[in-house]
């Protein structure tokens, strides 16, 4: 009787445990900008890819504790996680986070970068908001279907996924669209950027942008899990979600 309470409460404790702890395998760079204050952004992912805060920039509060603003008086206001082979993928990866943006004074920018292999591009071409689109390397096309308006000054959650030779868009834990991505995704040596497009055609460009949660995998996560990590960023650590387990560890990190 006693064996099978034991298995039993075993049993139990394996199941909360996987109901309950978010799946992390993959992740490479997760940036909370919880510091509040200098001009580091730690890394949580256990990778190392701290960020270096560059030019003007503007504690905020954000979606939870901290966040960053960039202002839009020059194109050297960025985060830079040096180049390194945890950033490189090929057949499959994940990046996104919250983004707030106020003013595109050059039209087009960039919410993520990583110049010629991946970006999320921002811009106004379709004059509905802020266009906010997944893009891969060798570059195919942009103002695809998976080009998703938002509105200008308000924070929403900003995800691209590709795997299987698909690249997702997700607004706000919502699928948006999906296309085709025939090829791998091109490796180079260039940084990853944060808040500025850093490729040489476009590295003038300028934006006024706040970024929170930022985060790369380099496996494509589920649709449950771009949900779950958009939840988890707002909500405080409980029993309601697998991403508890997460967050709980991102905080004690910071």
């Amino acid at each position: 009787m006693r064996f099978t309470v034991l298995i039993s409460a075993i049993l139990l404790v394996l199941c909360i445990s996987s109901a309950y702890s978010f799946d992390k395998t993959g992740m490479v760079l997760y940036l909370s900008f919880n510091e509040g204050n200098g001009n580091i952004a730690k890394d949580s992912s256990g990778t190392g890819n701290d960020g270096d805060i560059m030019g003007n920039y503007q504690w905020i509060n954000g979606i939870k504790g901290k966040a960053l603003k960039l202002p839009d008086d020059s194109a050297d206001n960025k985060v830079v996680v040096k180049a390194n082979a945890s950033l490189d993928f090929t057949k499959a990866m994940s990046y996104g986070g919250w983004v707030n943006v106020e003013a595109l004074p050059d039209g087009s920018c960039s919410f993520i970068t990583k110049a010629d292999s991946y970006m999320i591009h921002t811009s106004d071409w379709s004059k509905k908001g802020v266009e906010v689109e997944p893009l891969l390397w060798p570059f195919d096309a942009w103002q695809t279907p998976i080009s998703s308006p938002i509105p200008f000054g308000e924070w929403h959650h900003v995800v691209g996924t590709f795997g299987g030779g698909k690249l997702k868009a997700y607004v706000d834990g919502t699928l948006i669209n999906e296309r085709d991505f025939a090829s791998d995704i091109a490796v180079t040596t260039n940084d990853l950027v944060i808040g500025r497009d850093s490729r040489g055609c476009c590295n003038t460009r300028r934006q006024i942008i706040s970024v929170d949660e930022v985060f790369a995998f380099n496996r494509e996560i589920s649709a449950s899990e771009v949900k779950e990590l958009m939840e988890g960023n707002i909500t405080a650590v409980s029993s309601k979600g697998r991403l508890s387990t997460l967050w709980g560890e991102i905080k004690t990190k910071n």
